[in-house]
């Protein structure tokens, strides 16, 4: 066959590969000399958050805000009123939602969470710069909130206090889904239902960032509250939480 022939000539051989230029490798001078180890800075690996970045103040604003008559006039509710003969003292308005009631941001730092530790500190730096500054308080736990709370490392923590009414409590935590199996600082389903009545009892709403899917979850956390899979196929419009 003529070489000249192209790799989609019927019968021809395979292509012909286009040379590789390859490193030499740098060996020591000398049995006693080591080879360079690589710098903290050359070794780290560039962060992938689990949300799209793009994405991510949307979806906080989501799960957050609270839905408050604020809005513009309700027309509709107000010709209601008119059309029943009824005094309108107030004009009815459109619930909007508002970020204004702050938000307390509660950091599990089980054993399960390790590999989410940079996710959780960017996130918290996230919501602060969406919220705001004073609004948002950030509280640290492990395995479960009611088995001690707060801005310091395990040992300085102390029993779980909710916010001030109104403010919604966001979870960045497993639910125990991850870790080893055996873990017996894993916490019970009755712990996680307990502090949900805690804060039910201080008039506060709950939402959760699980970085574990639907499937992997047990059955009674989807009945704590509103779960939203921290994943990046995540959107505002997924997260199924539309402001309270």
């Amino acid at each position: 066959m003529d070489a000249q022939s192209g790799p989609d000539t019927e019968g021809a051989g395979p292509p012909l590969l286009s040379p590789v230029r390859v490193e030499p490798v740098l060996l020591p001078n000398s049995p006693d000399e080591r080879l360079p180890f690589p710098t903290a800075r050359s070794a780290r690996l560039p962060h992938l958050p689990l949300l799209v970045p793009r994405w991510t103040g949307a979806i906080l604003r989501s799960v957050v805000s609270r839905r408050v008559d604020d809005g513009p006039v309700d027309v509709a509710a107000l010709t209601d009123l008119i059309a029943r003969g009824r005094p309108v003292d107030r004009f009815p308005r459109l619930a909007v939602p508002t970020l204004r009631y702050g938000v307390q941001v509660l950091v599990d730092r089980g054993g399960g969470m390790q590999p989410f530790r940079r996710d959780q500190n960017q996130l918290a730096e996230t919501i602060r710069a969406v919220v705001g500054e004073r609004l948002v308080e950030v509280g640290f736990f492990s395995d479960v909130p009611l088995r001690g709370t707060g801005p310091g490392p395990r040992w300085t923590r102390t029993g779980y206090r909710p916010p001030e009414p109104g403010r919604p409590v966001l979870l960045l935590t497993d639910f125990g889904i991850g870790g080893p199996p055996d873990d017996p600082r894993r916490a019970a389903r009755d712990e996680w239902e307990e502090f949900a009545a805690v804060v039910a009892r201080a008039d506060c709403d709950i939402a959760a960032l699980c970085p574990y899917p639907p499937e992997r979850r047990p059955y009674w956390v989807s009945r704590l509250c509103p779960v939203i899979h921290w994943d990046r196929a995540t959107t505002a419009g997924r997260t199924g939480v539309r402001g309270r």
